[in-house]
């Protein structure tokens, strides 16, 4: 039986040129306290390729991808 999380890949702000926002891991957002044990950040594959394309793009043109939870 296949896991559903084999799909999935970690978005990175190093190998994916982004920012990462996850405010949920953390005391900073309305409930005050973590939601997430861990500050991570994914994406099914062909979602993540995707955003890989878009990011060198916007790089081009002097933007950068914020992602927030």
């Amino acid at each position: 039986m296949r896991s559903r999380h084999m799909n999935l890949v970690e978005i990175t702000p190093d190998n994916h040129d982004i920012t990462l926002n996850i405010a949920y891991a953390t005391t900073d957002n309305f409930t005050g306290a973590p939601v997430y044990r861990r500050s991570a950040c994914y994406l099914h594959k062909k979602a993540e390729k995707c955003l890989k394309k878009a990011s060198r793009y916007a790089k081009k043109l002097g933007y950068r991808f914020k992602i927030y939870d």
